[in-house]
């Protein structure tokens, strides 16, 4: 197969099939039709599986109030695999009580605390297990472009190191990863309806509601430029009413381990703002592992969220 045709067939395919049960169908059908995929697929979460050429992969067969993405047997072993984009319904416990003595795998765009018996991962994860293989062989381009529908539909990005001057486009890749990956208490999507970009600061709008609550807020996080200083923060205009009511009750007047004392209004969006230290906002700046600058800003955004958590109702 030409390999530039299967990669327009994959980017077009991720244009129109990118919701997460497309993702499960896609990657259903390339282990159906290609047993190198398959086992790649099945042994990126079980080691132990090796030959699948006796192996069916079922794709959402009930059993119960229970349909997983994937299951199949090896022997006398049950398999379970979950698949997700930014879905917080891990199903754990109902699928352990369904099927009971199986394996499981689940797999995500955002990562999420070891759970026993569950073996974790991630999109961004498995490309880079795909890419480990392709790069030894030549003849799997299907597997390949896969690999470039997958970056499409997750949102993979090769993250380059950042300083804040010239790299606007990875920070927001960033912003938005961290905001997907960090808080399974709450259901946290970017916010794309509010302007969250001009002249004077660069970020993304969020939403936040905490699971079983019917508020929901919109946040900003984000970086701030202007002649006299920049500053990463995350702000809660006049959307975010029981932050700025915490605000105006003297409730939220406390430094954290990397966001200063919340103030109030940054260029005039009418903001309570918590602020990245300056001596943090200077390591952001000097890290030369993008990882290193992801875990820096997740744990900023986890700290904040969870001073303002208790007034989130």
């Amino acid at each position: 197969m030409d390999v530039n045709l299967s990669k327009a067939f994959f980017s077009n395919l991720a244009h129109r099939f990118y919701k997460e049960n497309d993702l499960s169908d896609i990657t259903w059908a390339l282990s159906e039709a290609h047993p190198e995929f398959k086992r790649l697929f099945l042994s990126f979460f079980f080691s132990e599986i090796d030959d699948v050429s006796e192996i069916t992969l079922s794709r959402e067969v009930s059993e119960e109030d229970s349909r997983p993405d994937f299951s199949f047997e090896v022997g006398n072993s049950k398999y379970i695999i979950e698949v997700k984009k930014f879905d917080k319904d891990y199903h754990f416990e109902q699928y352990k009580k369904t099927f009971p003595g199986a394996r499981f795998g689940w797999i995500a765009i955002y990562n999420t605390e070891k759970q026993d018996g569950i073996e974790i991962r991630t999109w961004e994860e498995f490309k880079i297990f795909l890419e480990r293989f392709v790069e030894t062989v030549n003849s799997n381009e299907l597997i390949h472009s896969y690999i470039s529908y997958i970056e499409q539909t997750c949102s993979i990005i090769n993250f380059k190191k950042m300083t804040l001057d010239n790299s606007p486009f990875f920070f927001n890749k960033l912003i938005e990863k961290v905001i997907q990956s960090s808080l399974p208490e709450f259901d946290v999507n970017n916010y794309n309806q509010a302007k969250s970009i001009n002249e004077w600061r660069n970020g993304k709008y969020f939403s936040l509601q905490k699971k079983g609550s019917n508020t929901v807020i919109y946040p900003w996080f984000g970086v701030y430029y202007d002649k006299e200083k920049t500053l990463i923060y995350i702000g809660f205009n006049y959307s975010c009413k029981p932050i700025h009511d915490a605000y105006n009750d003297d409730k939220l007047d406390s430094k954290g381990i990397y966001s200063e004392k919340p103030y109030f209004d940054v260029g005039g969006w009418d903001e309570i703002c918590y602020e990245l230290k300056d001596n943090d906002f200077k390591r952001f700046n000097t890290m030369t592992e993008p990882k290193e600058q992801e875990k820096l800003l997740s744990d900023f955004f986890m700290e904040v969220i969870k001073k303002v958590e208790p007034y989130i109702l």
